[in-house]
């Protein structure tokens, strides 16, 4: 509705009370301007108003306030701002006072200050100002609401703008957009607020409940809908909303029965490829009532885009894979991905590709991987939950290592922590003390005293200081290397420090006396492995028996192959759905905008050399 917005405010500006030289008959000095707005010359519309201003002095304030809204469709904040301070309205002028409010809240918005536009629009408006100008005091409200995430403020302020919207396209817009901040709100929240809201926010409430529960299930929706069509049936949302509630659900119910899995049969990704298509097939087999028809084929970065055309022909309606990230860059780069596809790794800077129908918010490619980067981020967050600001972090000098620390750092920051030193080591030196020493800055204490002992020309008994202005510190290494850093951390007495580290300094299988130096640190990790419940499950216990996946090195794939089959269903709610979630292997999964499928791990602490799962209160 932003469009509407500025037309409504130059329409409004240009037929508002105040006095202005009265032209001739059939003769409007701003008639130049308003063509230019309507081609959409904003600029040159901004400076003719400012000429109309100094031609006709007594309409001042009405031309500068029309030369500040086509500043601000024009993009140009400061010119728009500059006018508004210098553009005063008296008290008596209560329809310039709320047009020159809006502006300004409409520019605290624009310069994403929610909160400041809320409190331009505060006050109420005079009893004389006009309802359209209403609406959009509403509709900003509304517009900031969002921004802030707050809503149930936003629904509040669109239940009120119905009431001054008069056009049936507005209307039905409004409407559109109340649904879409309801169906923002947990359900869990919007069960509490039922019962204590008015009998219109709650008819409302309830619609969207039967939406979060029913709305993969087309049957049961229309059952429901019927019953609540019963109970409110003069509602606003009828046919609108509800109609489209019955679209989405047909259109979003995704059984695909001709699934291709491109996957590389040979070459370095063999074994992952390997252990990925065991946990699909296994998923298969244990599915009772989903069972598609699954066909494989060789696919790698060179022959991909033969691979994935010849799924096409063969009659393939939704593709798993492939697993390269230059493969798929290679399928989007080049347009060819038109069928349903869910890739086995991300390619972070792409951009979304196609839709899988119209209106749709399930794109034609999903990413799945599991990304080392989200769990560098999720450490972060956790470190900032458990109360910590200052880190330390110690990561390997590899591609991965820098990965691992680019993630933490960024979202370390974001939520105001500080890294205070980034230290590498050498994976492949064996020497740990040294970085370690580094990291704590036991070195610089070191130099210090052999520089004193050097200028006073005797021997002096010092003792290394560990520094004291850090709370936690983050360890990037896997098994080999974190069994030997963590000692070498306790060794200089950073006990003390929390120690967090991601997944990979886990080997995936209890080992008490490999781990136990490893007592006292926190690791993420997927629930297929640090789950007991799942690692009892029938469907572990298959693929443990037939691929031996509990001595193997890709444990984790495993999960990804089951999960890449168990989530094909459930691919259209977590795309339509913002806090849906699906309880998968490798973790609680969720589905981004930009159609990247992101994963919640279970949080451990090893003790006595045996991970123990921490509470998930985060």
């Amino acid at each position: 509705m932003r469009p509407v917005l500025f037309l409504t405010l130059l329409v409004l500006l240009c037929g508002c009370g105040m006095p202005m030289t009265r032209p001739a008959v059939g003769n409007d000095p701003a008639m130049a301007a308003k063509r230019m707005l309507a081609a959409g010359r904003h600029t040159a519309a901004a400076e003719e108003y400012l000429r109309l201003a100094k031609l006709y002095p007594k309409s001042l304030r009405l031309y500068q306030l029309r030369a500040a809204a086509a500043w601000l469709q024009a993009g140009e904040s400061a010119e728009a701002m500059k006018l508004l301070a210098m553009t005063a309205v008296d008290a008596d002028e209560p329809e310039a006072a709320a047009l020159k409010t809006i502006l300004l809240a409409r520019l605290a918005l624009k310069n994403a200050q929610a909160q400041d536009a809320l409190d331009e629009l505060a006050q109420p408006f005079s009893p004389k100002v006009s309802d359209t100008l209403e609406a959009e005091r509403y509709l900003i409200r509304a517009e900031a609401q969002v921004a802030l995430k707050n809503y149930l403020g936003a629904v509040r302020e669109r239940l009120r703008l119905q009431d001054y919207l008069q056009q049936d396209a507005a209307r039905r817009q409004n409407l559109e957009a109340l649904w879409r901040a309801l169906n923002s709100i947990r359900p869990e929240r919007l069960q509490a607020l039922r019962d204590s809201s008015d009998e219109q926010m709650r008819s409302w409430i309830e619609l969207a409940l039967i939406n979060q529960a029913h709305l993969f299930k087309p049957e049961l929706l229309q059952q429901a809908l019927r019953s609540w069509q019963e109970q409110y049936p003069q509602h606003p949302a009828l046919p609108v909303i509800t109609q489209q509630m019955l679209a989405l659900s047909r259109q979003y119910k995704l059984h695909p029965q001709e699934i291709a899995v491109l996957l590389p049969s040979s070459g370095k990704y063999q074994r992952a490829a390997h252990a990925i298509r065991d946990g699909f097939l296994a998923a298969w087999y244990a599915a009772a009532d989903y069972q598609p028809n699954i066909q494989f084929y060789d696919a790698n970065a060179l022959n991909i885009r033969t691979s994935y055309q010849r799924a096409l022909d063969n009659g393939a309606d939704f593709i798993v894979g492939p697993l390269e990230k230059q493969a798929i860059q290679s399928l989007a780069a080049a347009g060819d991905i038109t069928v349903p596809t869910l890739a086995l790794n991300r390619i972070d800077e792409m951009t979304a590709v196609g839709k899988e129908g119209l209106d749709s918010k399930l794109l034609n490619l999903v990413q799945f991987g599991l990304s080392p980067d989200d769990e560098a981020r999720q450490i972060a967050q956790r470190g900032i939950f458990d109360g910590h600001h200052q880190a330390l972090v110690i990561t390997p000098d590899t591609d991965w290592g820098g990965r691992l620390y680019r993630a933490f750092r960024e979202e370390w920051a974001a939520y105001g922590g500080t890294v205070l030193e980034h230290v590498t080591y050498a994976a492949d030196s064996g020497d740990y003390r040294t970085p370690v020493k580094r990291l704590l800055n036991i070195d610089s204490s070191e130099r210090r005293a052999i520089i004193l002992r050097q200028r006073l020309g005797r021997r002096l008994i010092s003792e290394s200081r560990l520094r004291e202005d850090a709370d936690m510190i983050f360890v990037a290494a896997t098994p080999v290397a974190a069994r030997q850093l963590v000692p070498q951390l306790r060794f200089f007495r950073a006990a003390d420090l929390a120690l967090y580290s991601s997944s990979h300094a886990y080997g995936g299988k209890e080992d008490p006396r490999a781990d136990r130096d490893m007592d006292g640190v926190m690791f993420l990790d997927m629930p297929w492995l640090l789950d007991k419940g799942q690692q009892g499950s029938q469907l572990q216990e298959i693929i443990n028996q037939h691929w031996s996946a509990d001595t193997s090195l890709y444990r984790r794939l495993y999960a990804l192959g089951i999960d890449a089959f168990q989530v094909i269903p459930e691919l259209g709610r977590l795309a339509l759905q913002q806090h849906s979630r699906h309880a998968g292997k490798t973790g609680e999964l969720y589905m981004t905008e930009a159609g990247h499928l992101l994963r919640r791990l279970l949080w451990a602490k090893f003790a006595k050399g045996r991970p123990r799962l921490l509470d998930q209160g985060m």
